[in-house]
């Protein structure tokens, strides 16, 4: 099993790939199709990694603070592109991710916005989700 954890990031910047070998970052030449912070990844079977949730951030991450996404994108290295993919059920921030034996994906918990717009409330569901 695979675990991913929420990243925090500038969501405007652009992405780094780490070279395990040298230790270093290079800059992704790609455009990410969803930017966004507070989101999930975990590294999958075929060598792509999977981006999930997360808040959408389309000028200034903090003006969205509390506006989780259901977005999905997979980032493959060789290419240095992501493509965009299904949805998740919930918009959801703040989670992790496992990758099960399977190559499905479990994808618990995690925040999103209470329906009367007021306030925050911790998920208490989980989806499975196919890559």
């Amino acid at each position: 099993m695979s675990i991913g954890r929420t990243f925090f990031s500038a969501a405007l910047l652009p992405e780094g790939v780490l070279n395990p070998a040298t230790g270093q970052f290079s800059v992704v030449p790609g455009k990410r199709n969803n930017p966004r912070s507070a989101a999930a990844a975990v590294s999958l079977l075929a060598g792509r990694a999977m981006i999930v949730g997360g808040h959408h951030c389309s000028h200034r991450c903090r003006e969205s603070f509390t506006d989780p996404t259901n977005t999905v994108d997979f980032f493959d290295p060789k290419s240095g592109t992501f493509t965009p993919a299904v949805t998740m059920l919930t918009p959801r921030d703040f989670f992790i991710t496992a990758l099960l034996k399977s190559g499905k994906m479990l994808i618990p918990s995690g925040r999103v916005i209470v329906p009367t717009g007021i306030g925050i409330a911790i998920l208490e569901t989980a989806e499975i989700y196919t890559p």
